[in-house]
């Protein structure tokens, strides 16, 4: 994939320059019967266009993508909560499509306009799994609006957060595509295409652990839950107190062990632990968690008396939720960051034939503050 710079600097949207901070990707299709990133680029690219994206997919060149704006600056693409939060993209469609009114259209040649959708598609999924890359974004996960982090401006109209318009769906039902399976090829992207169910962690594997994680968390409906369940695991099992193994450490200390459901976001939480270092909190251990129900005061925060006994033992880490009813307390114990190591240095200020110039020299440094000795 190819990100060619291409900074819409004529449209009104750009030169305002409003900045948010991105917590997600919302995906549109163009629309219209035009294939070319560029010739999107270089209409849109006028103060008289109420639009404006992040970025431009073209449909006709395999990985190639404009960006139009900086992606910390608000997009004009969906009348509401995407302009607002999200990074946006459009993806061309073809020049074999021709709009007849609405979402209707026809088809000139089926086969050309099919290749031109897949590569746009494809396309798409590599700018995504990019983004989610630099951001560190789980694609499978939701946001705090109950879209995904991922999602399209008709699963935005579906919430009430967008305007009433039904891209991809109209095109990709054709083609039996959906946003479901677009973000797991995106998340299979960012694994390398590895299925990753059944990766071996230990004397277990990915689908195993991922149960025992969504048993836990699965209902604050959270990917930094999962994330911080399954660092649990890891840490407990790193401690050598919990268990020998990793389904020692689940048998013995999860309720959830033995549960039966689990998905793509927990196994992908199990994933990022245990193969690619993810941690929920980076400087510490999670060796307990308590759920909202029984050990908070009921607004979402820790209830010291109903939390004594764990604090004489451990340091409160801190928490996820759902909502002031489900949530997660976290205990374990704070790392300390390596200490810089001390170097000393030894510089010659001054070479004198008569000692009494290098004693003088000697005293000035010691009033400034330094060692100092003659030699």
């Amino acid at each position: 994939m190819k990100i060619i710079k291409n900074y819409l600097t004529k449209n009104r949207c750009y030169q305002r320059n409003v900045k948010r901070t991105p917590i997600g990707i919302q995906l549109h299709t163009i629309g219209t019967g035009q294939g070319t990133a560029q010739s999107v680029a270089d209409y849109w690219n006028q103060s008289a266009v109420s639009a404006c994206v992040t970025y431009i997919v073209d449909c006709d060149t395999p990985g190639k993508v404009l960006q139009c704006l900086p992606e910390d600056v608000r997009t004009w693409a969906d009348g509401g909560y995407g302009n607002d939060h999200l990074i946006t993209f459009e993806i061309c469609e073809s020049d074999y499509i021709k709009y007849t009114g609405g979402a209707n259209y026809t088809v000139s040649n089926a086969d050309k306009f099919k290749a031109d959708i897949m590569r746009g598609y494809n396309t798409a999924v590599e700018l995504c799994a990019d983004i989610c890359k630099r951001y560190g974004w789980n694609p499978q996960s939701k946001l705090p609006s109950g879209l995904y982090l991922i999602s399209s401006h008709d699963e935005g109209r579906r919430a009430g957060l967008s305007t009433a318009h039904v891209d991809p769906t109209h095109v990709w039902d054709r083609f039996g595509l959906t946003m479901d399976g677009f973000r797991k090829a995106v998340a299979d992207k960012m694994s390398g295409g590895v299925n990753i169910k059944g990766i071996a962690i230990g004397n277990s594997n990915v689908e195993a652990i991922s149960k025992v994680v969504y048993g836990e968390a699965g209902v604050i409906r959270s990917y930094d839950a999962l994330v911080a369940v399954a660092q649990c695991i890891h840490d407990m099992l790193e401690t050598g107190q919990y268990g020998k193994t990793i389904t020692d450490v689940m048998e013995n200390n999860f309720s959830a062990f033995g549960s039966k459901e689990t998905t793509d976001d927990a196994r992908q939480a199990v994933y990022d632990v245990f193969v690619k270092g993810a941690r929920r909190f980076p400087d510490a251990q999670i060796l307990q968690f308590r759920s909202f129900a029984n050990y908070s005061d009921g607004k979402g925060n820790m209830d010291k008396k109903k939390c004594a006994e764990l604090l004489k033992k451990y340091e409160y880490l801190g928490n996820d939720a759902r909502n002031n009813q489900w949530g997660h307390l976290y205990f374990g114990h704070k790392t300390k960051a390596a200490e810089p190591e001390k170097k000393e240095y030894v510089v010659q200020c001054g070479s004198f034939i008569e000692k009494g110039n290098a004693e003088r020299l000697k005293d000035r440094l010691i009033k400034a503050g330094f060692e100092a000795i003659i030699k």
